[in-house]
């Protein structure tokens, strides 16, 4: 039953990040500024990145223990706190799904942390 809702919740941030590239885009915001759209943009890319290692380190340990080690988890870590922050410069809803899926992608990373101590 765990197992559903965790599968459940990644599957919940990819749609999330799909939703907020595509709310994110030009015609959904025409009165955002395109610096505050590009910070934005970059804060997607950052969910996006940590979802696609955090599911290749959870579903995948033999592919990551070929190439990365386990204490080399800190380095990805960064990738899901910087887009909280970028998250910020959005409006309305992509704001809030990208600060959300960084706040859930940041407790998940710790929670990976520190059941492979």
């Amino acid at each position: 039953m765990l197992k559903i809702a965790y599968v459940s919740l990644l599957v919940a941030i990819g749609v999330s990040v799909l939703v907020g590239w595509r709310l994110s885009m030009s015609a959904k915001l025409p009165e955002i500024p395109t610096w505050r759209r590009r910070l934005l943009l970059l804060g997607l890319i950052g969910n996006a990145a940590s979802l696609i290692v955090f599911l290749a380190a959870v579903f995948q340990p033999a592919l990551m223990s070929k190439g990365v080690n386990i204490q080399d988890y800190r380095l990805f870590f960064p990738f899901a706190v910087v887009s909280v922050l970028l998250g910020a410069f959005g409006r309305r809803v992509p704001r809030i799904l990208v600060i959300l899926n960084g706040l859930v992608l940041t407790l998940l990373w710790l929670d990976l942390a520190a059941s492979s101590l």
